[in-house]
């Protein structure tokens, strides 16, 4: 059975790291992206079950995803 995929848009390394580590063995395939622009990129090629978005510091490619 696949795995749900996640994706992760966060311009900090770190959370991208705590994000993986909360959910690595809950079957998940946990996929991240720096940027807006680079999660639009990701998830227009895999279309992800969940996106986790920071809005903190938001650009137009995150306000397209926020939107979507």
């Amino acid at each position: 059975m696949p795995s749900e995929r996640i994706l992760g848009v966060d311009d900090d390394p770190l959370t991208h790291m705590a994000v993986k580590s909360a959910l690595k063995n809950r079957r998940y395939e946990i996929l991240g992206a720096l940027d807006g622009q680079d999660g639009l990129d990701v998830a227009g090629r895999i279309i992800p079950d969940l996106i986790i978005l920071d809005i903190t510091r938001i650009d137009e490619p995150r306000r397209r995803i926020r939107g979507a």
